[in-house]
């Protein structure tokens, strides 16, 4: 039997080495087969973006844990085509117009899904100078086990405190103890952070806290102008300072430039435009952390453009009492950089008459720029600049003078 017993193993091998298959990988893949065929046959197939990525998934819904019967819908399950589809805790899925984070993976040999708990909230990260914007799930009374000295308990939250869970990623382990979050109308302290809890994620424990998180308050300035004419053979770029408050940020935090529409003008991540054909385009600078803080300029592509001088200035919106700033004039045409001498002063708030409030201690008329100096009297006062010439004259730049506190 020993040589018969050989023999079957040999030809089983054989086998094996013509279809490259085991028993169970042949059931595998006539299961992937039926799913295959009935996968897109349901009313619970979405599009949905997972981690920016558009993709098509089964969407469910899952029931309560805690009475089985009625439907939470802060909760979904998300059934992928194959069972070899990368999905991890942690990750962001959007659909139904919000944000979810994975917070459990399914992974049998036939098929992967994954529950996904809604988003209500996004926690505002702040570090080294860019504003992140992080999807979290916020609760109030949490079973979790105990972080720091308790271990091995579960604690119930009060209501003046909170966890956070965020996704386990390079940002969001930049957070600290003792950092003040905002969320929603209320400030917390993070007092503990966990990475074991629930693997793939940061489970962060918040006290209330009468400390206010410091944000920053970013703006976008194109330099170019808001519309300008540029000849289809001529290069563009679109120049811009970002600002957090009245503050000039140098390097300025990660910016996205669009073109609304690519078949006349495409512009690179650097603001370089290329020329395609004579039309009009509006390109938008926003933060890469935040699009909702843009500018934008509309620019007509033209075979034969016409003069569109400005001079545009820039510098602090304000100065404190005794102190000074420098400030810098930019002429263009069209939105091209061009050489001018300059010429600054200072008027009052009314753009007419003269003022005490501050004055104009030094101006370099080759490299456009001045230095003014505030006096001891709050207010505000309007900063112009012309070419020597007077053929270029800028809008007012309005400066306020203000105590230090």
């Amino acid at each position: 039997m020993e040589g018969v017993d050989d023999m079957a193993y040999e030809s089983f091998d054989a086998y094996l080495s013509v279809t490259k298959s085991t028993p169970s990988e042949i059931y595998k893949d006539e299961f992937q087969e039926l799913v295959n065929a009935e996968y897109e046959n349901t009313t619970t197939l979405k599009e949905v973006l997972h981690n920016g990525n558009p993709i098509t998934a089964r969407v469910v819904g899952k029931f309560n844990t805690e009475t089985l019967s009625k439907r939470n819908d802060n909760y979904q399950k998300i059934i992928f085509k194959t069972p070899d589809y990368e999905v991890k805790v942690g990750d962001i899925f959007e659909f139904d117009g919000a944000k979810w984070i994975c917070t459990d993976v399914t992974h049998t040999t036939v098929s992967k899904s994954c529950t996904v708990t809604k988003s209500y909230y996004d926690l505002n990260i702040y570090k080294n100078s860019i504003l992140y914007k992080v999807p979290c799930i916020v609760e109030d009374v949490t079973r979790l086990y105990s972080m720091g000295a308790d271990e091995n308990k579960y604690i119930i939250q009060p209501s003046t405190d909170i966890i956070i869970r965020v996704p386990n990623n390079e940002v969001t382990t930049l957070i600290e103890r003792d950092e003040i979050y905002k969320i929603g109308m209320s400030q917390y302290k993070v007092v503990d952070i966990s990475d074991i809890i629930n693997p793939g994620l940061l489970i962060l424990k918040c006290i209330w806290s009468a400390e206010n998180q410091h944000l920053p308050n970013y703006s976008i300035n194109i330099l170019n102008g808001d519309n300008i004419q540029v000849n289809i053979s001529d290069s563009l770029q679109i120049h811009c300072e970002v600002l957090d408050g009245d503050i000039v940020l140098s390097p300025p935090p990660p910016l996205i430039y669009t073109s609304s529409d690519e078949s006349i003008a495409t512009i690179d991540s650097d603001g370089v435009v290329s020329i395609l054909s004579t039309g009009i385009v509006t390109f938008t600078v926003s933060l890469e952390s935040d699009t909702n803080i843009k500018d934008t300029i509309t620019v007509e592509f033209v075979d034969a453009p016409q003069h569109n001088y400005t001079v545009s200035i820039s510098g602090s919106v304000s100065i404190i009492k005794g102190k000074t700033a420098t400030y810098t004039a930019v002429f263009t045409d069209n939105g091209q950089p061009i050489t001018e001498t300059s010429e600054f002063w200072l008027t009052g708030d009314d753009g007419v008459s003269t003022t005490t409030l501050a004055t104009i201690t030094s101006q370099d008329s080759v490299n456009n720029t001045c230095v003014v100096t505030a006096g001891n009297t709050i207010g505000y006062v309007k900063l112009w600049c012309k070419n020597t010439t007077g053929t270029i004259i800028s809008q007012p730049y309005r400066i306020q003078i203000k105590n230090i506190f």
